[in-house]
């Protein structure tokens, strides 16, 4: 059976592919990545195909699965967080698009939630709409989730200033990753880095 390191590796030669112009070899890869979707019961790899699929979407559509990946409720979180991602990317005019993005704000997987939010705010929707799905989510058990919702709030920047107070106590989250995430956004939110008395692990 081939390992999960190496099917990783296989896969990203195959997103790197889904940038290829028009033609025969798009096709082809294509083909290839929409089989690994479908045949892969491995989460990250499931996530790495919908992603390429959703970059090679100008050439091939791809648009119509990836909503229903997005809407599944059956498939695994992170890949229909993934979906959403790359949605965006794929059908960023699209009416649809926005619509179901805001309908995913309201989704029971956070994962979901967060994806969704980073994505509309791709598609430059307003902060007043994201800034509390991502606020919400600083609490979530999940160190992933957090460290999300954190990095969503620093691509915001000054927008997610009314976010700051509930960015303070993750500076000293107990996750060493989620308490970086804590002081970039702190940085990029409010201008200027957490003082010493913010920095305590």
């Amino acid at each position: 059976m081939r390992s999960a390191g190496c099917s990783q590796v296989v896969t990203r030669g195959l997103v790197s592919s889904a940038w290829r112009p028009p033609g025969s070899a798009g096709v082809i890869a294509h083909g290839r990545i929409l089989e690994l979707f479908k045949s892969s019961q491995e989460t990250e790899l499931r996530g790495y195909a919908v992603t390429a699929l959703g970059a090679m979407s100008a050439s091939i559509n791809t648009v119509p699965m990836l909503k229903n990946v997005l809407q599944n409720q059956e498939e695994w979180p992170t890949v229909s967080a993934a979906a959403a991602q790359a949605l965006a990317t794929a059908a960023p005019g699209e009416p649809e698009t926005r619509r179901l993005l805001q309908q995913a704000l309201q989704e029971r997987r956070s994962h979901v939630r967060l994806a969704a939010a980073r994505a509309l705010w791709r598609l430059q929707a307003p902060a007043e709409e994201i800034l509390p799905v991502l606020t919400a989510l600083l609490h979530h058990k999940l160190a992933t989730v957090r460290r999300g919702a954190l990095d969503g709030l620093a691509e915001m920047g000054g927008t997610a200033r009314n976010s700051q107070t509930e960015v303070e106590p993750l500076l000293d989250d107990e996750n060493e990753m989620v308490r970086r995430s804590a002081h970039a956004a702190w940085k990029s939110i409010t201008g200027g880095a957490a003082s010493n008395s913010k920095k305590a692990n």
